[in-house]
């Protein structure tokens, strides 16, 4: 299991991943936006959810049954950012 950090430019993005995750059951939390990810795109929003135990292929599914807009997810490990995919529909 991953912890994924998954950012969005609207602030409404935000709030329909947060349901989207709820709905499923993964625990996450809404964290302040380090500053080397608004270096990569100044127009994240400036917090992000950190998802805790969620694979990869079941955050892709959630992603397209719920058709969320996510503007970048990176995997988070001993707090260093590793781009999983960026601006994604």
């Amino acid at each position: 299991m991953n912890q994924l950090a998954i950012l969005f430019h609207d602030p409404n993005f935000g709030i329909s991943i947060e349901d989207a995750l709820e709905e499923a059951g993964i625990a996450y939390s809404i964290e302040r936006t380090p500053t080397s990810l608004l270096e990569i795109d100044p127009f994240y929003c400036k917090t992000f959810i950190f998802a805790t135990d969620i694979s990869i292929d079941t955050f892709n599914h959630l992603r397209h049954s719920k058709q969320l807009t996510i503007a970048g997810v990176y995997a988070v490990s001993d707090g260093r950012y590793e781009a999983i995919e960026s601006e994604v529909a």
